[in-house]
């Protein structure tokens, strides 16, 4: 972490996607003590990062497939619930088409149990997360493949050398604000959200007016 603090989050301005795309990874059996499996992935709208997370399975998984299938439920939960407030959004425009949702997983076993009707052969699924095999059916979100090293989420469940690292955080819109001549704010625990005309910064904001073409760049440090 104390060689990434000049990192930052970046919002380029861009049209009103389609969808929202939750990318998720599991991590089976990492937790040596436990033996408890990870769950992590991101929710972006278009190339802008909405959320990311990396969290302990609850349930000890017995195959990776079981918990990549974790690890689907856990970013289908996160990613409905954006997913039915940015279309409640809608709703009070009208007009505005509805945002659907795609789900990216590296796993073949978890997609092919996400399209059973039951735990099938699988004896110890949770059924508790079955619910998102009936969300699939009733077509809630659609289900795509992801090669693994198109994956930029296999960093929040391993770990990763620096070109790994350089190399997919850029898809989550995170990058060295240092390369792009941006001053780095000192207060710790901060956050700066500034707003770019064109390629010039401007001094920090509090509020937004709502200008044409601009960027958005949240600050960590």
């Amino acid at each position: 972490l104390c060689g990434t603090a000049h990192y930052g989050m970046e919002f380029k301005y861009q049209d009103t996607p389609k969808h929202i795309t939750v990318i998720v990874d599991g991590d089976w059996s990492g937790d040596s003590v436990t033996c408890k499996s990870t769950s992590a992935g991101c929710i972006l709208h278009g190339s802008h990062m909405l959320e990311s997370w990396s969290v302990t399975q609850q349930v000890i998984s017995l195959s990776s497939a079981e918990s990549e299938f974790y690890a689907i439920g856990s970013g289908c939960s996160r990613g409905l619930t954006v997913k039915n407030v940015l279309n409640e959004l809608a709703a009070m425009h009208p007009g505005t088409d509805a945002i659907g949702m795609k789900v990216k997983t590296g796993s073949d076993a978890a997609r092919g149990m996400l399209h059973r009707h039951g735990v099938g052969r699988v004896r110890h699924l949770a059924t508790s997360f079955l619910w998102i095999q009936a969300a699939l059916r009733d077509k809630e979100f659609d289900i795509e493949r992801i090669e693994g090293k198109q994956n930029p989420i296999d960093i929040g469940t391993k770990v990763v050398d620096a070109d790994n690292l350089r190399r997919s955080l850029p898809r989550l819109s995170v990058g060295s604000l240092r390369e792009l001549g941006w001053h780095i704010p000192q207060t710790s625990l901060t956050a700066t959200l500034f707003l770019i005309y064109g390629s010039t910064p401007t001094a920090a904001v509090t509020s937004m007016h709502d200008p044409p073409q601009c960027e958005v760049k949240v600050v960590m440090d």
